[in-house]
Order: structure tokens, then sequence, then C-alpha cells
């Protein structure tokens, strides 16, 4: 028999962590009959009983993906990034939610660890307490998900994390293929999720790593980071897209309009009056756009500093009282 899950485990560039993603899910409690693990990689990587590796020339993420998706036997596929972690009962746990229950995506919890493998509890805390309220073992329906699509802005999403039903990605895999890495796992997540039942379990799965090396950094000279405004570009361009296929997207594509319309300006504060003023002006007749924008301003504003809050916050309701 064919294995039931496919873990697809995504390489570029580098062979630091691999071998232990890859350890940590041959060491799984499920019988090794039932799942396979499926590398795609762009650098030379040794044979491993048990592996199958697919050397790849495609150097994006959602390339990578597709290209592991179109290799793989299994009903269900579970993403395992390069230097994550398994715990040892996750596809055990995934197996058992995909016979007991008829949903598309199931998408666990993590923990935090730095380079060295270090809990990072604080972290974790932070998540818990913004993700709490969503998370259920029972499968949430797609009438309550798009009923409370407008929180969802609150529930980040981790590759790691993510088990779908390969026939529910399948018709969608020309959109994700060219995709980098910004913005996949909420891609995936809502492509899966469209019309379907999923399950957003509480239970602490996948070992997340928080690299202090490679994060981006959002100002270079005082000025926002070119790239940063190139993968924004490049995101709204995709939700635009999708948004023909997939309502989701066309209340996704607002919030990635505010912020590449932000990013316009080396003004953070004049720019986010200017995004404020145009994408009302969009939403203006749809109401529950512009309460889903309204989330948006609201949770945005609140990772400024606190002067700039405040004066954003009288201009903004000075502004809506007008509109």
């Amino acid at each position: 028999m064919p294995p039931y899950i496919s873990v697809i485990i995504p390489v570029y560039n580098r062979t630091q962590y691999v071998n232990e993603a890859i350890d940590s899910v041959l060491n799984q409690t499920l019988d090794k009959g039932k799942y396979e693990i499926v590398v795609v990689t762009n650098v030379d990587l040794p044979e491993r009983d048990g592996v199958k590796i697919i050397k790849s020339k495609d150097l994006t993420l959602g390339g990578k993906v597709v290209e592991g998706t179109l290799n793989s036997e299994g009903e269900v596929i579970s993403l395992l990034e390069d230097d994550d972690l398994f715990s040892p009962n996750k596809l055990e746990v995934v197996y058992n939610a995909f016979k007991r229950y008829s949903i598309s995506l199931f998408h666990n919890e993590m923990y935090f660890i730095d380079e060295k493998e270090n809990r990072i509890e604080d972290l974790e805390r932070k998540r818990e307490e913004t993700v709490r309220k969503y998370l259920r073992e029972e499968p949430m329906s797609y009438t309550f998900l798009k009923k409370n699509l407008i929180d969802k802005i609150k529930l980040s999403f981790n590759n790691s994390s993510i088990s779908f039903r390969k026939d529910t990605l399948s018709p969608y895999l020309d959109y994700i293929k060219g995709v980098k890495h910004l913005g996949l796992d909420t891609i995936i997540f809502f492509l899966t999720a469209y019309k379907n039942d999923i399950s957003l379990s509480s239970q602490k799965l996948t070992y997340y790593r928080v690299h202090t090396s490679n994060v981006s950094k959002f100002f270079v000279d005082g000025k926002i980071n070119d790239k940063i405004i190139r993968d924004n570009i490049e995101q709204y361009q995709l939700y635009d897209k999708l948004k023909e296929v997939n309502e989701f997207f066309k209340i996704i594509a607002y919030d990635s309009y505010l912020y590449m319309r932000i990013f316009e300006e080396e003004e953070y504060s004049t720019s986010f009056m200017k995004a404020l003023e145009s994408v009302l002006g969009i939403v203006r007749e749809d109401f529950r756009s512009a309460i889903r924008f309204y989330t948006s301003i609201r949770n945005l504003i609140a990772l400024l500093p606190k002067p700039i809050r405040k004066r954003l916050a009288v201009e903004i309701a000075k502004r809506i009282s007008l509109s």
C-alpha cells in the first residue's frame, strides 16, 4: 500500500540542520509504512535509507513544495522546513486527525527554539496569548472560518505546522510555484481551507527555529529595505490573482495592498495616512471589508512607537469621522 502521509522537506542553500530535520521524521511513533519522506533540494545531500531525494533547480520555496507534491504518493502532505523539527508523535496525531475527521487542513502549535535548540519560552507565551481563543481539537467549519476571518489577522501560520489533503492544493499548484518564501504558509492555509472544514490544534508538535543571524532588516540606512518592498508587491500581485478563484483572498488582498502602500514612501507616518485614505476609498461601500481594514489599522498601530500611535489615532479618528 502507498504511504498515507508524505512529508516534504524543501532545502535551499544550507545543510546545517537538514539531517536533524530528517531524523525527527524518521523517529516517529507512526508506523513507517504509513508515511514517506521527500526532500527537494538544490544542494547535494547524501543518500539515506527511507528518504526520497529530489535534486531541484528551482530556487523558490513554493517551487520546491510543488515538485515535492507532484512526486509524492501520500493523500496527505506534511511540510517541514529544513531547519525545523517534528515532535516524535507529530505524524501519528496528523494521521489520526485526517482519518477521524473530514478535514482539508490540520495546523498544530509549536515550540520556539534557537540555533542551539534552546526553548524560547517568552515567544511561546506571547503566541499562546494571541492564538488561544482560535484553537480547538474539533474541526472548524468553512462557514465559521469565513464568518470570523476578520480576526484571523492575529493568527499567524507556520509551514512546518501545516498538513493538508493533496487534492485540495493540486488545482492551485501553478499559483504557488513561484512564491519565494513570504506568505507561503498563509497562501497554502487559505487555499486548502476554502469551502472545507479544518483543524487548528493546540497541540505543540513542531519545533520552530528562530534565527538571530538571518532576520531581514526592515530598515537599511534609515529607509525601508527594498527587498521587503519587492516581496510585498509580489505578494499582493499573487493575492490579486487568487481572489478570482478563492474569496478568502478578496479580503486578504486588502491587507496586502495596505502594507504595499505604506512602504511606498520614506516617511512612515505620512505613508500610513495616504494608505488609510486610499484603501478607505476602495472599501467604503463594502462593510465587511471596511471592518477587516479597521482591524488591520488597529493591529498595525499597536506595533508603532507610542508617540506615533497617539498622533495617528487622532488623525485616523478625524478622517474616519469625515468619511
